[in-house]
């Protein structure tokens, strides 16, 4: 449960969570989090390593990708190094070999970027570009050449920016949802990193339009976008739409 929901190992020892293990569980004594650190932690990683370590062992041929992902819960970012290989029973099979987080990327991201694809030519081993950031770079080239998009993006993403920096506006915001009956959804921040972050900010961002107009109606600091940037950005999700769902797929 801790790792599924990404909660803290002090969840254990709170009390709120122990009340309420007293009550379903009477009996059962809940573990310290040094208990889990120091046991139930290390246990659980040498059994995903054993079986890991069994089932790759039984592979022909093995693929490694490595990708660069942040974490939504805390918005940090980590570098993942990932095997790739098919089972006898021809299942296809893939284990995380090492994680590491933002601390050691920018080291990490300069060997990629300027060594990795000559030592991996130098080795004799095959290798080919990531789909995904192939994809990514070609989706930024056609949304920077056109200058109506660029201007409709800059002008959605301060509208959500004005938002996410303040409380009183998204407690707002969130009343005027109840009063549309929209759904209580926060406006989504892109990335420059990831392409479909923009995706998101747009499909949100249409989705409470109506919400959002309402509020910037009384708020003259705030500029709304135009009828036609409106329109641009329903084109545009439409557009992008097959797109976010092969890399959702792929991912």
């Amino acid at each position: 449960m801790i790792a599924l929901d990404n909660e803290p190992l002090s969840l254990v020892e709170r009390v709120g969570f122990q009340r309420l293990m007293a009550t379903a569980v009477p009996h059962y004594k809940v573990p310290g989090r040094t208990f889990m650190t120091e046991k139930v932690i290390p246990d659980i990683y040498n059994r995903i390593w054993s079986k890991i370590e069994a089932s790759i062992s039984q592979a022909t041929a093995v693929s490694v990708t490595s990708d660069i992902w942040t974490c939504q819960h805390n918005n940090e970012s980590f570098l993942s190094f990932t095997a790739h290989w098919i089972s006898p029973e021809f299942i296809l099979e893939h284990g995380v070999l090492a994680m590491k987080s933002s601390i050691y990327l920018s080291m990490i991201v300069g060997l990629i970027g300027h060594d990795m694809i000559k030592c991996v030519r130098d080795a004799g081993y095959d290798s080919g570009r990531c789909f995904i950031h192939s994809l990514q770079r070609a989706i930024e080239v056609s949304l920077k050449s056109q200058k109506e998009v660029l201007q409709m993006v800059a002008a959605a993403r301060r509208i959500v920016t004005h938002f996410n920096h303040s409380s009183l506006a998204e407690q707002k915001l969130k009343s005027i949802q109840q009063e549309l009956k929209l759904p209580n959804h926060q406006l989504v921040q892109d990335v420059s990193t990831r392409w479909n972050s923009t995706f998101y900010l747009m499909e949100r961002l249409l989705e409470q339009k109506r919400a959002v107009s309402l509020y910037i109606t009384d708020h003259e600091t705030l500029n709304n976008l135009t009828h036609a940037q409106w329109e641009l950005m329903a084109q545009c999700i439409k557009l992008l739409k097959p797109f976010e769902e092969i890399t959702k797929i792929t991912s």
